[in-house]
């Protein structure tokens, strides 16, 4: 090669590049390396005082946006994450075992449990589906606030956690009022099973929502609106704010702005469902439409930020990283 000086196979020079007077061309790695440079000193960010190309950034420069210390009420600004469906006991583990992951990782000073965490299978007003007999509600308590302690102990001491209830939990308050359900559970409020006083944890009843201190970032479980076009709707109806919600477990998120930066988005993270649990409905549609995922954010001068996670093969990218489950 002309340029490094080493003896190198045939194949490792561009065949235009060979000279046939015999002169040396250059190795493919050394035309490589003269075409970057020669993209870099054209770009306008290379253009300096000094005349040379712009360097890597210091290492302080390039820390994520982190959660804020200390606890408030106010959050101003900060990191947040949302946990969409689980579904308990029909949850896919391995989803679920990513997504506590992730929030490891994140460090939110905001966590939105977005509701149906328990799918209170046996309190169903529906005909069963499968010969599956279900958890009964007790066992169901019983996991759900397992799985809540595997929260805590993923999320931050000063993280506040805001639990929207979905239709399924809402069960408990709506059905069991209508079945003589033997169950020595009878007359307890779902805040009080799943221990949220002593947790410090917020809870939000069905069909409210709560709203980030702070910020134009509204949470719920949802506004009831289905179809296709649900996740557009949800944008509509919040007004001149942004909306993170779960129930309808399609990963989708939907944004409108301008360029004064008038930003809002509505967002379904998906859910943490095992697909081929359901029994209820289609499962190619359940396949193609129902996707694994989970929702992070920032809120940065009153305006919340989204990130989508998929989820996918029991895999995830977060950060720069693969996180996979086995």
């Amino acid at each position: 090669c002309s340029k490094c000086g080493e003896l190198k196979p045939f194949g490792e020079y561009n065949t235009e590049n060979k000279r046939r007077s015999g002169v040396r061309a250059d190795c493919k790695a050394c035309v490589s390396e003269r075409v970057k440079l020669a993209r870099l000193n054209r770009s306008p960010a290379a253009t300096r005082a000094n005349g040379q190309p712009p360097q890597p950034m210091a290492e302080e420069n390039t820390e994520p946006y982190a959660h804020a210390t200390g606890a408030s009420e106010r959050m101003t600004d900060g990191s947040w994450a949302s946990i969409p469906d689980v579904h308990i006991d029909n949850h896919d583990r391995w989803a679920w075992a990513i997504a506590l992951e992730v929030v490891l990782r994140h460090k939110p000073r905001l966590l939105h449990i977005a509701g149906d965490l328990m799918d209170c299978e046996a309190l169903s007003i529906h005909e069963p589906t499968s010969l599956r007999t279900p958890m009964s509600f007790e066992d169901e308590v019983a996991a759900a606030n397992k799985h809540l302690d595997e929260i805590a102990q993923a999320i931050p001491s000063d993280c506040k956690v805001v639990f929207t209830e979905g239709i399924h939990e809402f069960r408990w308050v709506r059905e069991l009022a209508k079945f003589q359900h033997q169950t020595a559970l009878r007359g307890a409020t779902l805040t009080d099973l799943l221990n949220f006083e002593q947790r410090g944890w917020t809870w939000v009843p069905f069909r409210e929502h709560y709203k980030v201190p702070g910020s134009n970032l509204r949470l719920t479980h949802s506004l009831e609106k289905f179809g296709v076009n649900s996740v557009r709707d949800h944008l509509k109806d919040v007004g001149d704010g942004s909306i993170v919600f779960g129930d309808i477990h399609r990963r989708e998120l939907v944004e409108c702005g301008d360029a004064d930066g008038n930003y809002r988005f509505s967002a379904c993270p998906g859910w943490l469902g095992d697909h081929e649990r359901i029994t209820y409905m289609h499962r190619t549609k359940v396949q193609r439409t129902w996707r694994h995922g989970l929702m992070v954010g920032w809120v940065v001068d009153g305006r919340a930020y989204p990130h989508t996670v998929p989820i996918v093969s029991r895999k995830a990218v977060f950060e720069g990283r693969l996180i996979k489950a086995s």
